[in-house]
């Protein structure tokens, strides 16, 4: 024959659990086991034969699992709804390159037209100017300073 010896170890509030080391002391057989945590009440309550533990009601289960559920659709479509807008803001926004690039080709364009020689002597002609043929300069020998 052997003892059994169950040590629950929960702290000074546990009166239970010293009954039963105090009952198990006094069996003829002895096996010494040290419980600690959660899985002490586990084995306490199969040495002692009883049943129980956290039990989890299917109605508990299925509205976590609902709102779980819910929660997981409505982050879902928040992201699938920000991506779409940020597709749409790229789409503009390289709509609007693609302008600006055709619109700086043709002023580009323009600037090469605008500083040709043959548009400069147009806008002579155009703005009554003459040509100069000679070039006259007016030589001084002394230095005179201007009021």
């Amino acid at each position: 024959m052997s003892k059994v010896l169950v040590i629950n170890y929960r702290g000074s509030g546990d009166y239970l659990g010293y009954a039963r080391m105090k009952a198990a002391k006094k069996s003829e057989n002895c096996f010494c086991s040290l419980l600690a945590g959660s899985s002490q009440k586990k084995e306490a309550k199969k040495s002692s034969g009883e049943k129980g533990g956290a039990k989890i009601s299917l109605l508990g289960a299925g509205s976590f699992m609902l709102v779980f559920v819910a929660c997981t659709a409505a982050f879902y479509l928040f992201q699938v709804n920000e991506l779409a807008n940020k597709g749409y803001e790229i789409r503009d926004l390289e709509k609007n390159i693609q302008m600006l690039e055709k619109e700086n080709k043709s002023m580009q364009i323009r600037e090469v037209e605008l500083t040709s020689m043959y548009s400069i002597e147009k806008a002579t002609e155009n703005l009554g100017l003459v040509n100069s043929t000679a070039a006259s300069y007016v030589a001084m020998s002394a230095t005179v300073a201007m009021k």
